[in-house]
Order: structure tokens, then C-alpha cells, then sequence
């Protein structure tokens, strides 16, 4: 896959533990867009978007609280996949699935094992699932959020309050 990186506000300046603590998690929220966000070259072309795959990351102050922003222009998270693998996991019934909202199945992602992947990868996979991610970033007392668009893209938000 062939993939752009676009770092913006890279004038912020952040404590170097709180650098450290979002190091992982930051890791592993690009080692999924580029696993399981950005489609191949040809999957792209055929959808009518550039070869080259995009991922940003924007980083800003907002108040007292830093923001993080992940974004890329990939398939986006299937809704129907994740409700599908809840149902299986345990997550969910098939009951609550019927008017499960969007919003609500997104953050299943965040559970611990869960993949809608048939293979893990040596890239994202490695046995870490979203759940750290939205562990390590609780352990700073923040918080994530995840909008995706499927075909358009997705972007994870993480919010870290500065004291």
C-alpha cells in the first residue's frame, strides 16, 4: 500500500510523560488505518480516489484540553461487520442489534478481543486490540472518540485534559 502522512501542529508542545503515555496508542491508531483503513492502490483507483492513500494527524489545544485527531481517507469501519461480530462475540443479541445506533456500535471496537479481521496481521494485529488504545488513553484521564464514514474514511479523535 502506498500511504501519505500529514502531520499538522507540530508547533504543540505537550509534557514529555504525557508524549510517552500517548506513544502506544498513537502507534497502533496508524498501524490500523494502514491495515485496515486504506485499501490497496487498485481498490482505491476503482472507487475513484487517488492511488496513494491519505492519514493526518492534527494535534491541537482546545480550552484546557489537548486533542489528538487520526484521520484517514480509507474504507471506513463496516457497521454491519462489528454488529455482526458482537452479535457472535457476545457483545450484543441479535434483539439489540436491530436498533443499535451507529455511534454505539463504533465504540464496540474498543472491547477487549474484539477484530472483525479473519487474520491477524504482523502490522495492526499483534495481539493488541482498540482496547488498549482507549485503555492507556483513559489512564490519562482522556477519552476517544470515533467517527467513520464507510468508503469515505475514519478518524479517531483522542481528548487528553490538561491540568
Amino acid at each position: 500500500k502506498m500511504v501519505a502522512l500529514d502531520i499538522q501542529g507540530d508547533d504543540t508542545e505537550l509534557d514529555k510523560l504525557i508524549v510517552e503515555d500517548l506513544s502506544d496508542p498513537l502507534q497502533h491508531i496508524i498501524r490500523n488505518a494502514i491495515d485496515h483503513g486504506i485499501e490497496t492502490s487498485q481498490e482505491r483507483v476503482k472507487r475513484g480516489k487517488d492511488q496513494v492513500g491519505h492519514i493526518k494527524i492534527k494535534t491541537y489545544f482546545m480550552e484546557k484540553d489537548f486533542f489528538i485527531e487520526v484521520s484517514d481517507d480509507g474504507n471506513g469501519i463496516n457497521i454491519s461487520k462489528v454488529i455482526e461480530k458482537a452479535i457472535i462475540i457476545g457483545f450484543i443479541t441479535k434483539e439489540q442489534a436491530l436498533d443499535y445506533p451507529q455511534e454505539k456500535a463504533i465504540s464496540l471496537i474498543f472491547n477487549p478481543g474484539f477484530s472483525t479481521t479473519k487474520k491477524v496481521s504482523t502490522l495492526s494485529g499483534r495481539g493488541v486490540g482498540m482496547d488498549v488504545v482507549k485503555s492507556n488513553i483513559e489512564g490519562v484521564n482522556g477519552t476517544c472518540f470515533v467517527d467513520s464514514t464507510r468508503w469515505k474514511g475514519t478518524t479517531i479523535t483522542l481528548r487528553i485534559p490538561i491540568d
